[in-house]
């Protein structure tokens, strides 16, 4: 299963009218889901779920009118070479370490918190990260306001998040109505 077809099941056919069974639009979807822009579907989709928290706005570094970015990623595995050395210092051995890893782009230009949409290709699952606003000022402060990825890691053995101070929720809907000021203790 591909991100796309996993935001489709698990937030488009759930959350919006327009996908409802039996459609058209459904069908095609499921056809191809790789054309139907459901970056800028879940964003909208978003803001429509807040009850009136928010609005969709699209902005200059953020999204919506509570000053969130909403983003959607996917979970793919990574390899750090691992190296161990003896009291000499004397590389003894080198072993493949293995992390699922995604990325969360332009961190640097956003001036709010992130409700992000991720795929995990280890659980095929879709879940729902809140990053706090002082996840995001913290990045933008390190690189000095440039452009900056925020990366996020999953534990293969224990298939958790080791990320701290992100906010995992059980629903889209959960996602869309946490307040911006929220901040994880």
């Amino acid at each position: 299963m591909c991100k796309n077809s996993a935001i489709l099941r698990d937030v488009i056919f759930k959350h919006d009218k327009g996908f409802s069974v039996g459609t058209q639009q459904r069908r095609n979807a499921l056809k191809n889901p790789d054309v139907w822009g459901l970056d800028r579907r879940v964003e909208l989709l978003m803001a429509d779920r807040s009850d009136g928290m928010y609005t969709f706005e699209d902005a200059t570094g953020y999204d919506n009118s509570d000053f969130t970015e909403t983003k959607t990623a996917t979970m793919s595995v990574s390899v750090v070479k691992t190296k161990y050395y003896d009291k000499y210092r004397k590389l003894v051995a080198e072993y493949p370490r293995f992390y699922g890893a995604t990325r969360i782009t332009n961190v640097g230009g956003k001036i709010g918190a992130i409700r992000a949409v991720v795929y995990n290709t280890f659980t095929e699952l879709v879940e729902f990260i809140f990053v706090p606003r002082s996840i995001t000022l913290t990045k933008k402060k390190k690189n000095n306001g440039r452009s900056s990825n925020l990366v996020l890691t999953f534990n293969l053995e224990t298939l958790q998040y080791c990320n701290k101070h992100i906010v995992i929720v059980k629903s889209f809907q959960a996602l869309s109505r946490i307040h911006a000021d929220y901040e994880h203790t």
